[in-house]
């Protein structure tokens, strides 16, 4: 790599470009670092490649020796020294032994053995029951509707595509963002009026709050009859206020409330539909990482309400205020009213630099934070491994550096922010005394009359007073301006690579021609240097190699992920630069290395894979095909049992997991099946039945099988050899052996 041992990998950019099986010597170079008395291997080297496997087996079989060493492992060919080899069922200890022990007792070992040889793999897998587990699965709210997966996609797409039609053209053209939240927040004109009508009247209520305090001292100055008649009148005009605020206020809360919310949901779903569209590139690039992206969604689009909800309508409210007392003072006494203006234009640039400084400071936290954000999210979702390193600390101190940044920029922030916000309100109270004293001036004069002063201070005073605190909002405004920018920018974002608009009949025919490529994020690291492939219709070709040949990446090319920096890659003899991506993905069924269940039932993961509403039926028989409906059934809730990284997962096998992936694929009987690795989770006699399973899945169809077991790829058409991102060697598996090239020397290297 380019950077050597200071390349960035992980969760958010790099990992996406490391193979299986480099992703898997990383971690196995981290547990040998630590030298440890006791070595825990759980299928330590499933994803390498055979000669990687040997060098790896070899370099943990000197590891191994003077410590403790428990190995979990599918491929049988890895415990066969051990001193100790317990065979598990039902969650007991069935047989122990050593290898040649547990061969004489001809039993479950044996049969396993025995299978692994009929089916020609000598690098076999371990019993798995299929209902393990059975016991320790969550009981989680199973589904109400055998179709919810379909009629959410549906409203869901519905939603969208109104969304879409009606405020796309908000998108992109206007400077300001909180001009274009407002244009988005147009179809709930009526609340907003409704809204608009109260922040106008509780921006009246001060004002005239204080032309009746004001009045107080006048009825204080009366005596006998009058002063009750007076004292009454005003207390009744008191009630009737109260009542009018109490309105306004609730009209005003209610309104805004409700237009500000539809406004984040509309504001979410455009972001997210457009995040949606972009290609896996983008999603590599750091400033774009899924992390940043969920925070962007999670916690930036509610802080654009305090633009648009009830924080915008107080910032009305103020400015209604302010007026109202402005055109107060000058009507009962303008000479006053000139004095007390002087502190108007002071106020208004102190608020400007309350907003100015605020929104510096913002931008540098916001973009601080995303780190620290990283860290953490990091640690949560890979606790397991970090708990078994014992780097808990150590995470907590990187959690901690991350944090040092943002908490300067806090300070110097709330030093500026402390400053000329003090300023703003010691102005206020110096505007106080210069209305004492020259309103003491005016009445001396015969200018004005002491009700009239009261009336001038009071409405400024307490008007000037609701101002000043609407300036401490100025930094939630702040936020929201940038949070809505950050949206926005994620809204009117276009992808990189041209979408083709063509929808031609999909048959199956690929081929790559003259392909080179490198990932974005990597650019002088060459993956493909010239491939060239061709599958018909209906045949099946296998890929193999060492890891990080280039295998997985031929794949993602296939799918539209990345575009080739040369070359063609055609289904159909159409570039499929030119296919429109959703239609060519749907002629696709993908099983990968490293299954993915999302956080719903085993019933919604499934029907996931197809595009069109499901009957039962068709998911229960694409379960039967990967063989994981006994097991599915076997569960408390059955296909309603909840799975996903929020929930269930971690209750599943990698076994299981990888065969409701297999189930997903099928269930959309596709035209080109994808198969990454899709068996090496498997034990010996389900990997059998899968396997073939899938060899009836591949009839009819093309087939595209990347593998290191060879013995799972011996029936392809075409078997092509890629090294260094080139095809080496193609042909079928008698042709390639006669050859006696580098598939030979792996066939041979597996003992086949």
């Amino acid at each position: 790599m380019l950077q050597g041992y200071n390349t960035v990998v992980g969760g958010s950019v790099g990992a996406a470009q490391l193979s299986g099986g480099q992703k898997q010597r990383i971690a196995i170079a981290r547990a040998l670092i630590r030298d440890p008395p006791i070595l825990l291997l759980d299928e330590a080297t499933s994803a390498l490649d055979t000669k990687s496997e040997q060098i790896v087996k070899e370099t943990l079989r000197q590891a191994a020796k003077g410590r403790t060493t428990i190995i979990i492992a599918h491929r049988l060919s890895s415990v066969f020294d051990a001193d100790h080899i317990y065979v598990l069922k039902d969650g007991g200890v069935r047989e122990h032994g050593t290898h040649s022990e547990l061969l004489s007792m001809r039993g479950h070992y044996y049969r396993l053995v025995e299978a692994q040889k009929s089916f020609g793999d000598d690098a076999g897998n371990v019993i798995e029951d299929p209902i393990e587990n059975l016991n320790t699965c969550k009981k989680r709210k199973s589904s109400k509707s055998r179709n919810r997966i379909p009629s959410v996609c549906s409203s869901i797409e519905q939603l969208t595509l109104a969304v879409e039609e009606n405020f796309c053209h908000v998108a992109k053209g206007d400077a300001s963002p909180m001009w274009r939240l407002l244009k988005l927040n147009s179809p709930e004109w009526k609340a907003l009026s409704l809204g608009f009508f109260g922040c106008v009247c509780t921006g009246a209520i001060m004002p005239t709050f204080a032309i009746f305090y004001g009045e107080m001292f006048g009825t204080f100055q009366l005596s006998g009859l009058e002063l009750k008649k007076s004292a009454l009148f005003w207390s009744v005009m008191f009630v009737v206020l109260a009542f009018v605020a109490g309105f306004s206020y609730w009209l005003h809360a209610i309104a805004m409330t409700t237009a500000c919310e539809k406004l984040v949901k509309r504001l979410r779903v455009l972001a997210f539909s457009n995040i949606l569209r972009q290609p896996v590139s983008w999603m590599d690039e750091e400033d774009s990482s899924p992390h940043k992206l969920c925070t962007r969604l999670a916690r930036d689009a509610p802080l654009v309400k305090s633009a648009a909800g009830l924080r915008a309508g107080q910032v009305l409210g103020a400015f209604v205020t302010l007026a109202s007392a402005l055109a107060i003072a000058f009507v009962f006494g303008w000479k006053l009213a000139f004095l007390l203006m002087i502190a108007v234009p002071i106020l208004v640039f102190a608020s400007y630099q309350l907003a100015l400084i605020s929104r510096r400071y913002q931008r540098r936290d916001a973009h601080l934070m995303e780190q620290a954000g990283k860290v953490a999210s990091e640690s949560i979702l890979n606790i397991r491994t970090v708990q078994s390193l014992g780097k808990e600390y150590q995470f907590l101190d990187l959690y901690l550096q991350n944090l040092v940044a943002p908490l300067l920029e806090a300070k110097k922030q709330a030093l500026f922010f402390a400053a000329v916000f003090s300023f703003s309100q010691a102005v206020i109270y110096a505007m106080y005394a210069g209305a004492f004293r020259f309103g003491a001036y005016l009445i001396e004069t015969g200018d004005m009359e002491a009700i009239d002063v009261y009336r001038v201070f009071f409405a400024l005073a307490f008007s000037a007073q609701s101002v000043g605190q609407t300036t401490a909002y100025l930094q939630d405004y702040t936020r929201a301006k940038l949070a809505a920018e950050k949206l926005f920018q994620l809204v009117d974002r276009s992808p990189e690579m041209v979408e083709g608009t063509a929808k031609p009949k999909i048959q199956g025919r690929v081929t790559f021609s003259g392909v080179h490529f490198r990932y974005p994020n990597r650019p002088n690291v060459p993956v493909l240097r010239g491939l060239n492939l061709e599958v018909k219709p209906g045949q099946t070709l296998a890929l193999v190699g060492a890891s990080g040949c280039g295998k997985s990446t031929t794949v993602a090319l296939l799918q539209c992920f990345y575009r080739p920096d040369f070359g063609q890659v055609m289904v159909d003899g159409h570039d499929i630069s030119s296919i429109d991506p959703d239609h060519l993905r749907r002629h696709m069924g993908l099983v990968t290395q490293e299954p993915v269940l999302f956080d719903c039932s085993l019933r919604d993961n499934i029907a996931y894979g197809s595009p069109e509403p499901l009957e039962m039926d068709d998911i229960v028989k694409a379960a039967r095909t990967a063989n994981i409906h006994n097991f599915i059934t076997s569960l408390p809730q059955g296909y309603d049992t909840m799975a996903g990284s929020q929930t269930g997962i971690s209750q599943l096998s990698g076994g299981q997991k990888q065969r409701i992936a297999i189930a997903r694929a099928l269930v959309r009987n596709p035209c080109i099946l994808l198969l990454d690795e899709a068996t090496s989770a498997l034990d010996a006699s389900c990997e059998k039945v899968v396997q073939n399973a899938l060899d009836s899945a591949r009839q009819g169809r093309t087939c595209i099988i990347i593998a290191h077991r060879l013995s799972t790829i011996q029936s392809a058409d075409i078997i092509a050899v890629i090294h260094r991102g080139q095809v080496v060697e193609q042909g079928p598996h008698e042709f390639l052996m006669e050859l006696r090239g580098r598939y030979y020397e792996l066939v041979r290297a597996q003992g086949l």
